[in-house]
C-alpha cells in the first residue's frame, strides 16, 4: 500500500493506494487496532489496515467465515499465527500481534505502505532490468527465511507461506 511516512516502521501518514475506506460490514474495531479501510480479501480471511493505540500502522487479517468460526478454522488460523511468529526477516512482515481465541480470529502484522508488485507492474509497465534482481533477490531472502523456519520445526504447510515484503516492492 502506498503512503507517505516512514515505511520501515509502519507508520505512514496516511494509508493511501488500495486501500478501500471502511465498509458497512468492517469492524470499527479488531482487538485493540482501529480500522482504516479494508486492503483485500483472500481465500481464507480479510486484510484490514488498522491503527495501534499508539499510532501505528498495522495490517489485521480475520476469518471470512460467516457467524461462528468452526472448529477446523480456528485450528487452521491458530496454527497459522503460530508459524507466523516463528517467521521474521528483514523480507517478511513481521507478527505484531494476535489472538487466535477471540469471537473472530485475527492476526497483526507490520503494514507496509507499498503498492503490491502487481499493482506496481500494472500501473507503471516492466519494471527496469536492474530492478530484476533486487526483487527476486528479495523476494529469495523471504521464502529461505520461511522454509528454514517450516524445516527447523518439523512443519510446512500453505499457513508456512509469508508475505515478502518485496512483492510490496
Amino acid at each position: 500500500m502506498s503512503g507517505g511516512g516512514d515505511a520501515g516502521h509502519g507508520r505512514a501518514g496516511s494509508p493511501g493506494g488500495r486501500v478501500r475506506p471502511r465498509g458497512a460490514d468492517d469492524p470499527e474495531f479488531i482487538g485493540p487496532y482501529r480500522v482504516l479501510g479494508r486492503i483485500g480479501s483472500g481465500g481464507m480471511g480479510r486484510i484490514h489496515v488498522a491503527r495501534s493505540p499508539g499510532g501505528r500502522l498495522v495490517a489485521v487479517k480475520t476469518l471470512l467465515a460467516e457467524g461462528a468460526v468452526s472448529d477446523g478454522d480456528r485450528r487452521r488460523f491458530a496454527r497459522e499465527v503460530s508459524l507466523a511468529r516463528r517467521v521474521g526477516g528483514i523480507c517478511t512482515a513481521n507478527v505484531v500481534d494476535a489472538d487466535p481465541d477471540a469471537e473472530r480470529p485475527w492476526l497483526a502484522t507490520e503494514f507496509i505502505p507499498a503498492p503490491s508488485l502487481d499493482d506496481l507492474v500494472r500501473a507503471c509497465g516492466p519494471l527496469p532490468p536492474d530492478a530484476v534482481p533486487w526483487v527476486a533477490a528479495g523476494a529469495a531472502e523471504a521464502l529461505l527465511t520461511c522454509t528454514r523456519r517450516a524445516w527447523s520445526t518439523g512443519t510446512s504447510s500453505r499457513a508456512t507461506s509469508c508475505c515478502p515484503r518485496t512483492a510490496r516492492a
